[in-house]
């Protein structure tokens, strides 16, 4: 009961992520074009442009800097953190595997 739980939650957690990076993201910046659209044909520009332009640029820009995150390690590095130092359940394997492969060693 439970494990399905916790998966259950897990998905949650993952799908809500993807649907507010992407429906939500894009859903932000359209209706900030549609408040700034008189200041946009102010200085000469259609808003319609805007809303063609801002959300492939905006998936463009996400996805960029999540392959910067990925390339300098971040991501990596909380995983690795949350892995041995905040599940205990984690941290008492990579001890044991340390452990044995000592025991290897000798």
């Amino acid at each position: 009961m439970i494990r399905e739980l916790a998966i259950a939650k897990v998905r949650y957690v993952r799908g809500s992520s993807y649907f507010q990076s992407v429906v939500f993201g894009i859903g932000i910046i359209t209706a900030n074009i549609k408040l700034f659209s008189e200041t946009i044909t102010f200085y000469g520009f259609d808003p319609m442009y805007f809303y063609c332009i801002a959300p492939p640029a905006y998936l463009m820009l996400c996805y960029y800097i999540g392959y910067i995150d990925e390339r300098f390690g971040l991501w990596k590095c909380e995983n690795e953190y949350n892995w041995k130092n905040v599940n205990p359940t984690s941290n008492k394997l990579v001890n044991d595997v340390e452990e044995i492969k000592n025991m290897l060693k000798k």
